[in-house]
């Protein structure tokens, strides 16, 4: 696991999340965080915008993401979304999982994450870490490693860039 503080440039970074968190950007609702096939749990619910999935772009938005896209060493792109989740009365975990699945064995993915807001939220990791939503802190891992996610009690909402792409 890598972990970046400021890892985007401050002006393209307070330009990313600007865009992101306008009127005027797209959501959509997902009624689960994990997935459907999980035990319902309370607040288990988000809203998210999928950026670049099944080998192509999905949004209009997706050249918002070309500085991020630069500081990453990629190969390939797997899927790339960014994750809403409203504020709840407590931080709210989400299930442990791993976020791609759909790949052979042999391919090694990485899993990104660039969070967007400074919150009481956080993501635990399998092996006990505890990582906590920090503006513009980007952590690396690889995809094999399970983990969750959770709300956030005190912000309006919690958001992060989720990335998952093969490297250089």
């Amino acid at each position: 696991m890598k972990i970046y503080k400021d890892f985007l440039p401050k002006e393209e970074y307070f330009k990313l999340k600007e865009i992101i968190c306008s009127d005027n950007f797209p959501w959509f609702w997902s009624d689960c965080v994990v997935s459907n096939n999980e035990e319902k749990k309370a607040y288990d619910f988000q809203f998210y915008h999928t950026f670049y999935g099944v080998n192509k772009v999905n949004s209009p938005y997706f050249d918002i993401l070309k500085p991020l896209l630069k500081c990453i060493d990629y190969f390939s792109l797997l899927r790339i979304k960014v994750n809403l989740r409203p504020q709840t009365p407590r931080p709210m975990e989400s299930h442990m999982h791993v976020d791609f699945l759909d790949v052979p064995k042999t391919t090694k993915v990485t899993t990104g994450i660039l969070y967007l807001d400074s919150t009481n939220g956080y993501t635990i990791f399998n092996k006990g870490k505890k990582i906590k939503s920090k503006d513009n802190l980007y952590v690396e891992v690889d995809s094999s490693v399970a983990h969750k996610g959770t709300s956030c009690s005190d912000g309006q909402r919690r958001l992060l860039i989720n990335l998952n792409y093969i490297k250089n």
